[in-house]
């Protein structure tokens, strides 16, 4: 009779740790920050807040024909925590839910104009007709593309989210040097992107990362271009041009370059291009957050200035 009792009580015991056990280590989410990006801030930092989060990889995530990819996923080892880099460069605008285990949240990927950061080739002679690439976000239904000179056309337009692609003729009378292209769609105008008429002499400049990917209004602080061919510098632009750095030293794989935002700047993602005897090279994205008052921007890391 006891052995009956006593084999009663472990079935019990043990289907009561099937049924509660498993409830108790379930992944749950209680929070997304940011819950919203645009397509022109191409790769946004998530954290997640919840429970039981630290076996959550890259994989654990899925968004069916967004068009968001996710990379460089890092899991608290207390299971509260997980930090993500959403792409949403070329993201379809739209609410789109996630799975974490049994708990489900939504990222939500807002309407954007289209933002250019290179083009491929970055330059060309007058008197020759050539296909040109233009890279970038919320690139969709590009209708028309401007060159900001004399001579230059440009036909046959097909883009995507990420990419535009057209015919670029230059008549011989195209003035040599550099001049802006951009891009429009039905919701707007591109910022611009330098091209160069014939071209400088020597490899192209290339940029590969920033010291510093986002500043207040207002501030003022020491940015570091890392790349190659970079030497002889002429210019760190930043296009809206509204800010304008001042090259403190620049050998061919780093510029150093003093920054001053104004307090006027207004808020967003700037592209940021640097200028060679050579031409102009790719952008990167650094943006500009609100109200930082005066003064010195303070320290600065790969996550801003504070």
């Amino acid at each position: 009779m006891l052995r009956c009792v006593l084999k009663k009580s472990l079935l019990l015991s043990l289907l009561f740790l099937a049924v509660f056990g498993s409830a108790l280590h379930a992944q749950t989410i209680t929070s997304v920050s940011p819950s919203q990006a645009s397509p022109a801030v191409n790769i946004v930092q998530v954290t997640i807040t919840g429970a039981n989060l630290q076996n959550v990889t890259d994989a654990s995530f899925s968004f069916p024909g967004s068009g968001i990819s996710v990379s460089g996923t890092l899991a608290a080892q207390d299971g509260s925590r997980v930090v993500t880099n959403f792409n949403v460069c070329g993201a379809v605008p739209g609410a789109y839910n996630f799975t974490i285990g049994t708990s489900t949240a939504s990222f939500t990927v807002t309407q954007s104009g289209p933002v250019i950061n290179d083009t491929t080739p970055r330059d060309g002679a007058p008197g020759t007709t050539f296909q040109i690439a233009i890279l970038g976000c919320a690139l969709q239904n590009v209708s028309s593309i401007f060159a900001q000179t004399t001579g230059v056309s440009l036909n046959n337009i097909s883009s995507n989210r990420t990419q535009v692609t057209a015919t670029m003729t230059m008549d011989p009378s195209t003035p040599p040097g550099q001049f802006f292209i951009l891009v429009a769609n039905d919701i707007g105008t591109s910022n611009g992107i330098l091209f160069d008429a014939i071209g400088g002499s020597g490899p192209q400049p290339a940029i590969s990362s920033l010291s510093s990917v986002s500043a207040p209004a207002g501030t003022t602080f020491t940015l570091q271009l890392n790349g190659s061919s970079l030497g002889n510098a002429s210019s760190v632009n930043f296009s809206p041009a509204v800010i304008f750095p001042s090259i403190t030293q620049d050998s061919a794989g780093q510029i150093t370059a003093v920054v001053t935002i104004p307090g006027s700047t207004t808020p967003g993602n700037y592209v940021v291009t640097v200028t060679t005897p050579a031409g102009t090279s790719n952008g990167l994205i650094f943006t500009v957050t609100a109200g930082g008052g005066g003064g010195n921007g303070g320290n600065c890391d790969n996550s801003g200035c504070h």
